[in-house]
């Protein structure tokens, strides 16, 4: 790989790995696959500015190359949902990365979204030591339509929850900056659990918790929150 062209894609690297991850499944293999794939191209004309947005439309390339045919157009929805809200894509850089028409993109992610609306809501388990933010998340939560069946205080907690109640997904809390707080879930649930876990916390491009598929950085959007609880439930499936 030219250097000048890895020293631009290396700080977005732990986010796409992530992102492939998220709609993916294999988002390792995949990513790596992307990081190979630019080696003989020339990023050294590329604006700073925009090596991330080309970075995940070569990905997306490779994904769509080997995707089934099979609800691609619903697939590409939930793609686009994922970058304009959890990655912060503008709707002309998700219609750049998916190669699709802007207005008519815009239609259809605005349509998408008002469907998450209509769905039913999913059995949240919530990690939260701090009472006082575990009752603000809560809200959160279910003000979008979902249940919090319980609050753990910390992953044996959690681990000892999900062995007695069904839940569709478990929402860790690790935005409190106090140096106690800075541990890394995925360590202690990753291949114990087999329920998808969304993370919030500091910093989106951060390597912490780099296994996690599904982050929500702080602050957050309510609809950023949404969308991501709703991809880590197809994700699932």
């Amino acid at each position: 790989m030219r250097r000048k062209t890895a020293r631009k894609i290396e700080p977005h690297i732990t986010a796409l790995r992530r992102y492939a991850r998220s709609v993916a499944g294999h988002g390792d293999a995949l990513a790596d696959r992307v990081v190979q794939s630019v080696r003989g191209k020339d990023y050294r004309e590329v604006a700073a500015r925009d090596v991330r947005a080309r970075l995940f439309r070569d990905f997306h390339d490779l994904y769509a190359a080997g995707a089934p045919a099979a609800n691609r157009e619903a697939q590409q929805d939930r793609h686009g949902l994922m970058l304009r809200h959890a990655q912060g894509f503008s709707i002309q850089e998700t219609a750049f990365i998916l190669r699709c028409d802007v207005l008519q993109l815009q239609a259809r992610l605005d349509s998408a979204y008002a469907g998450l609306h209509g769905k039913a809501g999913l059995d949240v388990l919530l990690i939260e030591e701090d009472p006082v933010l575990a009752y603000g998340m809560t809200d959160i939560i279910e003000s979008l339509g979902h249940r919090v069946l319980g609050v753990a205080r910390d992953e044996d907690e959690a681990l000892s929850t999900t062995k007695s109640i069904r839940l569709d997904v478990v929402v860790a809390d690790i935005s409190d900056p106090a140096p106690a707080r800075r541990t890394k879930p995925m360590d202690r649930l990753l291949g114990k659990i087999d329920t998808p876990i969304v993370l919030v916390s500091p910093g989106m491009g951060e390597a912490r918790d780099d296994q996690a598929a599904y982050l929500v950085a702080t602050p957050f959007q309510r609809a950023e929150l949404k969308v991501v609880l709703s991809q880590a439930l197809q994700g699932r499936a």
